[in-house]
């Protein structure tokens, strides 16, 4: 990638309605398609998708979303974690990202999850 096409995104927190604090990263692309969701898997982090991110052409086109998971590095939780509270973080996230920009999903939405 050249200078004028590298990746940049922007590091955010989400505080949900119960306190927890779900840290994620944003990418907008110059000219977008859509959005790009990479979700980890149970034993990693938002790191897990740090390579591709960086190297693929994905990101010129597309906007990026990645994570961490409730419970894991950056969103450090005491509280009960699982799949219905990963679940709706997750939709939590996705709504706020579509208010902050009412085109910011341009009608597609895309996911990764490890």
């Amino acid at each position: 990638m050249t200078s004028a096409t590298r990746f940049e995104e922007i590091e955010q927190t989400l505080v949900r309605d119960d306190g927890a604090r779900i840290t994620y990263w944003q990418h907008r692309a110059p000219e977008s398609r859509g959005v790009l969701l990479f979700i980890h898997g149970v034993a990693s982090n938002h790191t897990r998708f740090s390579e591709f991110l960086k190297h693929t052409v994905l990101t010129r086109s597309w906007d990026t979303l990645r994570l961490d998971l409730r419970g894991h590095a950056l969103s450090v939780d005491r509280g009960v974690i699982g799949i219905d509270a990963w679940c709706a973080d997750l939709l939590a996230l996705l709504d706020a990202v579509k208010s902050q920009e009412q085109d910011a999903f341009n009608g597609k939405l895309c996911l990764a999850v490890t």
